[in-house]
């Protein structure tokens, strides 16, 4: 078994624990035994949630620079190669 399959089942057992987590929770608030809010017995789930949106807000951003880099890098070139052919004509 490679670490990498280590990794993997880590994050899926967090998953799973925070699932079974919120369900407890959800079945102590429906029988009485606790008397919190929703938002704080989804709260699990919520913060799962939160670790999505905020690796994919930042998977964009780090995509959307390099996007950004790499069209600043070809006008300046393309800017060069135009500058170049005015300059030999």
């Amino acid at each position: 078994m490679s670490w990498h399959d280590n990794s993997s089942s880590l994050s899926g057992k967090y998953v799973a624990l925070m699932y079974v987590i919120s369900l407890a929770l959800a079945i102590a608030r429906l029988a009485g035994v606790i008397d919190w809010s929703w938002w704080i017995v989804l709260l699990p789930i919520w913060t799962s949630a939160a670790i999505v949106v905020m690796f994919v807000v930042g998977a964009g951003s780090v995509l959307l620079v390099a996007e950004l880099l790499y069209l600043r890098d070809r006008t300046r070139w393309q800017r060069r190669l135009l500058q170049e052919d005015t300059q030999t004509a």
